[in-house]
């Protein structure tokens, strides 16, 4: 089942909720968050739990006091274990007040500090300084503690997140701690996910502390799994031919740019469409006849010539846009494309130019949009860079504009169904950051679409496996050496491991 995503508000509204309407005493949400942090800490170190040399750094607020419940936990269980606390005692105030208290009778060692000491001697530090409300920008005190813990070489389990990360944003604005795990209370926060505080967080673990998962109903950006990706694969029963199993027309390349134009076409074919044909301009043809094999090319020379393509076949879906240049002619096609077909259609790349040139464009027809920042900032008349700090909300705010789904590529991808769900794609890698891999993936999408996915399905699975396959290449390549022909040549061995996972 899909994760939830909440931000730091909503997840205070949940907290509220559970304490008022389930009877769950806050007390006990602290305690239950601490003593899933400890359970991951026994888990990680099993038998060598013992020889621990744990540092527990704490602020004076609920994260600290989660801090303050591990350090408890671990008393007994490991060598030694010491508390440093970056507030002056008479700051905790509340559930933390609580467990400072506790664990100042138990006789567990509190250092007072304006600075932390070097870290170098212990083996385990617990960051549990700011938690997912943290706002703003941490001092150049609260810097120094970051870089003493950073600096250290000690494996570091930030507690809900990494301290200075926003949990709403994902924005590090100075500095922050770099965790190796973090244990998260309920479920996860979009700060974990979008950087670059995906990058501070280290591996994530969601611990349960009790709140009903009906409270978690109403949360609509979610990040999908390897089942729900699963579900949504096509399925061959065994009477299949190429007849019934779509027809997608590609309408990509130019001169320089026939590359766009073959990538997805080919990725199309590979992901499952019956029939591919290429719309390309007649003095192309014959470079893309040597490049591609399976796919059907359809030369035009004007205008004219391609509307009579649009007429004289029957596509189940359409690709727009790959490397077909920002030109007048470009506009023409789309507006050609909107007027003539009234199937499905993914526009992307130059086509997203394209749109953004038509006026009051509201789509009355299954449309997909996949624009990186660069291009969507034609849609938004703002900056790729100011869009890169928005992608949830900007994502939204573009399918809204054009009623259509809408997935924008990037770090992570993140796709907006029409008048539904936000997805945050948790595959991929820097890898990916090369000429053609998004190309691949509009034909993957396209192919998708043709076998009779939905298109929302379509949208939601292809960044999905387009990001495991490179992610699968990592094992055998580097990122470096990750490109749009490897990604396209090893769709099927994803697809195949994905169904047996």
């Amino acid at each position: 089942m899909a994760i939830k995503v909440v931000t730091p508000e909503e997840m205070s509204g949940i907290d509220r909720k559970t304490i008022e309407d389930f009877g769950i005493p806050s007390f006990t949400l602290m305690e239950s968050a601490g003593r899933s942090v400890y359970s991951f800490i026994r888990s990680l170190f099993e038998d060598d739990l013992k020889f621990l040399n744990v540092a527990v750094v704490v602020g004076k607020g609920n994260n600290g006091g989660d801090g303050l419940v591990v350090a408890r936990y671990l008393m007994d269980k490991v060598s030694n274990v010491d508390i440093f606390l970056l507030s002056e005692a008479a700051a905790f105030k509340g559930d933390a007040r609580k467990n400072f208290e506790l664990v100042e009778k138990m006789g567990i060692n509190l250092v007072e500090v304006d600075v932390l000491p070097s870290l170098e001697e212990y083996d385990l530090i617990v960051d549990a300084i700011f938690g997912t409300g943290f706002r703003g920008q941490p001092d150049d005190r609260l810097l120094k503690c970051f870089e003493k813990i950073n600096l250290s070489g000690t494996l570091v389990i930030s507690v809900d997140i990494p301290s200075g990360v926003s949990g709403e944003t994902g924005e590090v604005i100075k500095g922050a701690v770099v965790a190796d795990y973090t244990i998260t209370m309920g479920t996860v926060k979009r700060g974990h996910l979008l950087y670059p505080g995906k990058a501070f967080t280290g591996e994530l673990y969601i611990a349960d502390i009790g709140i009903p998962e009906s409270f978690y109903q109403e949360i609509d950006v979610l990040v999908p799994e390897v089942d729900d990706i699963k579900a949504l694969l096509p399925v061959r029963i065994g009477n299949e031919h190429k007849g019934n199993m779509g027809r997608v027309l590609v309408v990509a390349g130019a001169t320089g740019f026939t590359g766009a134009a073959s990538l997805a076409s080919q990725a199309a074919i590979v992901s499952g469409a019956g029939l591919v044909y290429l719309a390309i301009p007649e003095d192309l043809n014959s470079i893309m006849e040597v490049k591609l094999t399976e796919v059907i090319t359809l030369p035009y020379t004007t205008l004219d010539n391609f509307e009579k393509i649009l007429n004289l076949y029957d596509f189940d879906v359409v690709a727009f846009g790959p490397g077909l240049g920002r030109t007048s002619e470009t506009v023409e096609k789309l507006r050609l494309i909107l007027d003539r077909f009234k199937g499905p259609l993914v526009i992307d790349a130059d086509g997203i130019w394209a749109l953004s040139n038509l006026k009051e464009t509201k789509f009355k027809v299954p449309v997909i949009l996949t624009p990186h920042p660069g291009e969507a900032a034609f849609l938004l008349k703002k900056s790729p860079a100011d869009i890169d700090k928005n992608r949830i909300e900007d994502a939204a705010l573009i399918s809204d504009s054009y009623n259509a789904t809408v997935v924008l590529k990037g770090a992570p991808t993140i796709i907006k169904i029409k008048n539904g769900n936000t997805y945050i794609n948790p595959t991929g890698n820097p890898g990916m950051a090369s000429g053609g891999v998004g190309d691949v993936l509009t034909g993957m999408i396209a192919g998708f679409i043709a076998q009779g996915i939905s298109p929302e399905d379509s949208a939601l699975i292809s960044p999905y496996i387009h990001g495991f396959v490179a992610d699968l290449l990592l094992e055998e390549e580097s990122e470096e050496s990750i490109v749009a022909t490897k990604i396209l040549e090893n769709i099927g061995k994803g697809l195949n491991i994905l169904r047996e996972e």
